[in-house]
């Protein structure tokens, strides 16, 4: 791979990282932000619905602490007590059923209905009061809540008072029966999601348990009631997501206990609602991020293309430029640079360096009788014939100008550079290229140099020692080799 295609290649790996980190960092803000929302939704709603809970059943206990203080300052009288003097002055409270006023035996005191019907029955049995023996035994205990329901009546919301005698003795309950549908209706609205719910909640010590007709289809809660809510009575108020998808909905919970009352609002949020919107919006950022991604790579892929025909075109232009487009060896350009690398290698190495000149004999004459096309063909002959006998990879021979040739052998001494240049004036007379005027092949002269490299000499001598050396071998007749003598 050419630099400029890996160097592209880095840079589109890197820039579809940095968008597929951007697109990650926004889906993954989008969806805190969704989450965010919800929290301060039901941050807002919670205390407005805990404010009006408290204060429609502190308006509630202040009723049966009226009833509860005339009733233990009053003889029990059994059926006679006047139920005027125990409800005197107390008006109808919005969907409170009934109050009634039990003694210490549970037996019926009085009651006061308030609206439509009611589970406080007159012939109730006390063992069927879950209410009535923790007031008796218990008379700190100040309001107990609990739940009734009954198939085809609704649910109702048991408030209890423990009466106390003169004397500090246990002297029966007051209760009130609140119809929890109503009720419900008494408190804000909170838009929980086609999936959600708001929850009120009994609360012991141990556990948590919604109140139906308040809390509606109770959503995630196992056959007992008891998850997940078992985890909200420690604290006062709070968040979490429940681990345990149950009826396959992952769910948000947020919750606040009643100030002062032993119970507790609960909001849940499906988060299949939460996300639903950043889902949709987060799978049209994922096709969009996907569609970008396809098209840059598509560009880049492209681009790669462009940069890698570019890379063939310019070496094809360099090996043009340093090419002789006749011989197909390398030109006098190229010649110089591959002279000086060679040379700068034998200094280093301490290596000697040789080179030989080759020219044809009478190639003027070989031109003027059989013309230029002939001339070339005899060029390249000629030309084809030095490579084929140059054995080592690091010899090579290059066009030197018109029908000079000159050949460099790296690490070759004199004896070596001449037995090669003898090598190939024998091959290029063995040649079947006819020559008028020099017998009947064409022949070569070589002049050949041979010296130590080193720092302080240039390789512009030898070429002109081997260049003397043809011109000697020339002047002695041709089709021969001579030996450059340096002083």
């Amino acid at each position: 791979m050419q630099r400029g295609q890996h160097t592209a290649l880095v840079g589109c790996v890197v820039i579809v990282l940095v968008m597929l980190s951007i697109g990650a960092s926004a889906l993954f803000g989008g969806r805190e932000d969704a989450q965010e929302r919800v929290v301060a939704l039901s941050s807002s709603a919670l205390p407005a619905m805990e404010r009006a809970l408290t204060q429609v059943l502190h308006g509630y206990d202040r009723a049966l602490q009226s009833v509860a203080a005339r009733a233990g300052g009053i003889e029990a009288q059994g059926l006679r007590t006047p139920a005027r003097t125990l409800f005197s002055g107390l008006t109808p409270l919005p969907c409170l059923g009934s109050i009634v006023v039990r003694d210490e035996h549970g037996l019926l005191v009085a009651d006061f209905p308030t609206g439509a019907g009611t589970m406080l029955r007159a012939d109730a049995k006390p063992n069927r009061q879950p209410y009535f023996a923790p007031q008796r035994l218990d008379p700190g205990r100040g309001l107990d809540v609990g739940a009734a329901h009954r198939a085809g009546q609704p649910t109702m919301l048991m408030l209890s008072r423990r009466v106390d005698k003169r004397d500090g003795a246990f002297g029966g309950v007051v209760t009130g029966a609140v119809d929890a549908t109503c009720l419900r209706r008494l408190v804000p609205d909170l838009h929980v999601r086609p999936h959600g719910q708001v929850a009120l909640l009994l609360v012991s010590n141990r556990d948590a348990k919604p109140i139906p007709d308040l809390s509606g289809t109770v959503i995630g809660l196992d056959e007992s009631g008891a998850e997940p809510f078992s985890v909200m009575p420690a604290s006062v108020k709070g968040a979490f997501s429940n681990d345990m998808p149950v009826q396959s909905a992952q769910r948000l919970y947020f919750f606040k206990h009643l100030d002062g009352l032993p119970l507790m609002l609960a909001v849940s949020f499906a988060e299949d609602d939460v996300y639903r919107a950043w889902r949709a919006h987060a799978i049209d950022m994922a096709a969009f991020m996907l569609a970008c991604t396809v098209v840059f790579l598509g560009l880049a892929g492209y681009l790669a293309l462009l940069i890698s025909r570019r890379n063939r075109i310019v070496a094809t232009l360099q090996q043009l430029a340093r090419l002789d487009e006749l011989t197909r060896l390398d030109n006098r350009r190229s010649f110089d640079g591959r002279l000086e690398t060679e040379w700068r290698r034998a200094v280093r190495d301490g290596r000697p360096l040789s080179i030989l000149f080759v020219d044809i004999d009478h190639f003027k004459n070989y031109n003027d009788s059989y013309g230029h096309q002939a001339g070339d063909a005899a060029l390249a002959a000629v030309a084809r014939c030095i490579v084929a006998n140059l054995r080592r990879p690091a010899d090579f021979a290059a066009r030197y100008g018109g029908e000079e040739f000159v050949v460099v052998l790296p690490d070759t001494d004199e004896t070596g550079a001449h037995a090669v240049a003898q090598t190939l004036r024998r091959a290029v007379d063995e040649l079947d290229v006819n020559c008028p005027g020099a017998g009947r092949h064409v022949t070569v002269s070589i002049g050949a140099a041979t010296r130590a490299a080193h720092a302080e000499r240039e390789p512009s001598a030898l070429v002109k020692a081997a260049d003397e050396a043809l011109y000697l071998a020339k002047a002695a007749g041709r089709n021969r080799v001579l030996m450059a003598r340096f002083a």
